[in-house]
C-alpha cells in the first residue's frame, strides 16, 4: 500500500515519547494563523518566555539542545512547528518538562508561602530584620524581601555582584538610603531604583519602625545563593 505519512508535531495534541535518535529532526512549516484551532498551544511564544526567563541567549540554547540557533529562531518566530524529536531536545536544553512547550504549568508556579513559614533574619545587633518573600531555588523570579529597621538605627551593606539593582517601596516611616555619593530620604509610598554594586547604607531616621519591601534585581547567570541578611 502506498501513501504517505504525515509527521506528528509538538503543536499536535500529543504527549508521546521522544522518538529514537535517528527519527529526522526536520521542523515542520507552522500553520497558518486563520487555520490553526485557537486551543493550540503557542510553542514559539512559550519557547521564547522559558529561555528568557532562564537568561539563555539562542546561541547558548542552541548549544544544549543541540538544534540549530536558525531552527530556534524559525520556531519562536512561529515559522515552524518543531517535530516531536525536536521538542524534546529543546526541553531537555531548558532543562523543563516536554509539557511546558505547550504551556502546562511548571512546578512552583502557584505556591502559597505562608507567613509563619518564612525565616526571619537579623544583621548584627538585631536592628535590621529581613523576611525572604519569594520562593527559594526558583531561579526566574527576583528576589524580595520585607525589611524592618529601627529607629535612629543603620545599616551598611557591600557591594553585591556588578550589575547588581536594587529597587525599594518603603510602607512605613522613613528611610535614608546613600549609595555612590547620592543620598534620598523616602517616606511611605516612595520607590527607589539604585545600582548595589558597590557599598550602600541604609539609615532610619524617624522616631518609628521603618518597613519596605526591596526586590534584587542580579545580572543574568550570575544570581548567588540567597542570604536574605545581607542587603
Amino acid at each position: 500500500m502506498t501513501g504517505t505519512t504525515k509527521r506528528k508535531s509538538v503543536n499536535a495534541k500529543t504527549k508521546s515519547p521522544a522518538r529514537s535518535s535517528t527519527a529526522a529532526d526536520v521542523a515542520e512549516p507552522a500553520a497558518s494563523a486563520d487555520a490553526s484551532p485557537a486551543h493550540e498551544p503557542r510553542v514559539g511564544d512559550n519557547l521564547r518566555i522559558l529561555r528568557m526567563e532562564r537568561g539563555m541567549s539562542l546561541a547558548e540554547l542552541a548549544e544544549r539542545s543541540e538544534v540549530s540557533k536558525a531552527m530556534l529562531n524559525q520556531i519562536e518566530m512561529g515559522k515552524s512547528s518543531p517535530t516531536i524529536a525536536l521538542g524534546w531536545k529543546i526541553a531537555n536544553g531548558l532543562g523543563v518538562p516536554f509539557g511546558a512547550l505547550l504551556g502546562e504549568p511548571m512546578p512552583g508556579d502557584f505556591v502559597v508561602h505562608r507567613r509563619d513559614q518564612m525565616q526571619v533574619l537579623y544583621s548584627e545587633g538585631r536592628a535590621l530584620r529581613s523576611r525572604a518573600l519569594f520562593p527559594s531555588g526558583d531561579a526566574r523570579v527576583a528576589e524580595m524581601y520585607e525589611l524592618s529597621l529601627d529607629p535612629g538605627a543603620e545599616e551598611r551593606a557591600s557591594a553585591h555582584i556588578p550589575g547588581t539593582r536594587e529597587q525599594i517601596l518603603v510602607t512605613d516611616g522613613q528611610l535614608q538610603v546613600e549609595s555612590a555619593g547620592s543620598q534620598a530620604v523616602l517616606t511611605v509610598g516612595d520607590v527607589l531604583f539604585f545600582c548595589a554594586d558597590r557599598p550602600h547604607r541604609y539609615h532610619n531616621p524617624g522616631k518609628e519602625t521603618m518597613r519596605c519591601i526591596l526586590v534584587m534585581l542580579y545580572p543574568r547567570d550570575r544570581k548567588p545563593p540567597v542570604d536574605a541578611a545581607k542587603v
